[in-house]
């Protein structure tokens, strides 16, 4: 199983971290997506790598549109402005900013 990545698609380093404990000895390391790593930022890469993990830091956003969103919009405030305000990257495609 050393070659086995689990995925921890949680929101927070605890809950992250409660899976690594868990799972240390059994998976091969593991992968830090966007979403936590966007919650969290570094501290939870070190946390896990300090243990002697392997991980793999998986930060790309042009992904699926629910992979973008989840990692991005809770981080994200809504704000009223006067005029409609837009800034949108010309990599996504309609179906990603709806």
């Amino acid at each position: 199983m050393q070659q086995l990545l689990v995925a921890l698609d949680v929101d927070t380093a605890a809950a992250a971290l409660a899976l690594v404990d868990r799972l240390r000895g059994v998976a091969g390391g593991f992968k830090i997506g966007s979403r936590l790593f966007t919650r969290e930022g570094p501290p939870v890469v070190e946390a896990v790598a300090a243990g002697g993990d392997r991980v793999f830091l998986d930060l790309k956003f042009h992904d699926i549109p629910q992979t973008v969103a989840g990692a991005v919009l809770p981080g994200l405030k809504k704000v009223k402005h006067a005029i409609p305000q837009w800034s949108l990257d010309d990599a996504f495609n309609e179906e990603e900013i709806r």
